[in-house]
């Protein structure tokens, strides 16, 4: 496992455990958490059907401001690989695209507004 690989099963378990928060960015379908000194900035860039983005990015900006690693995967990589080396090789892209959720969900606190709603509508 690379160790931007790594970097990301990380993201994802801390914000699935709700121990990383995400904040909106003033750009639209961009996120920003911070572990320490370092921040971290998840993107989704230009939009193909439903809203979804085509293509996502993930930034690691050093203690400087400076962006010392970036990755990018486009939505039409193979979302069902056949074999072994296709899934390892997507592994990466399914993590970016699920951080992206997990993101944009803290960061609008959509839990929140799905729990309102569904109470409005037991009403």
């Amino acid at each position: 496992m690379t160790e931007l690989n790594k970097i990301l099963c990380g993201l994802v378990r801390r914000t699935e455990e709700g121990a990383l928060q995400w904040k909106s960015a003033v750009a639209g379908n961009e996120f920003i958490a911070t572990v320490d000194a370092i921040s971290i900035v998840v993107r989704g860039l230009g939009v193909r059907n439903f809203g979804n983005p085509d293509s996502y990015q993930l930034v690691i900006i050093d203690e400087n401001g400076l962006a010392v690693e970036a990755m990018d995967i486009r939505s039409g990589f193979d979302a069902f690989p056949m074999d072994e080396a296709e899934i390892a090789r997507n592994e990466p892209g399914r993590k970016l695209v699920r951080l992206f959720d997990l993101a944009r969900r803290s960061a609008l606190n959509t839990q929140a507004t799905l729990d309102k709603l569904a109470r409005a509508l037991e009403s």
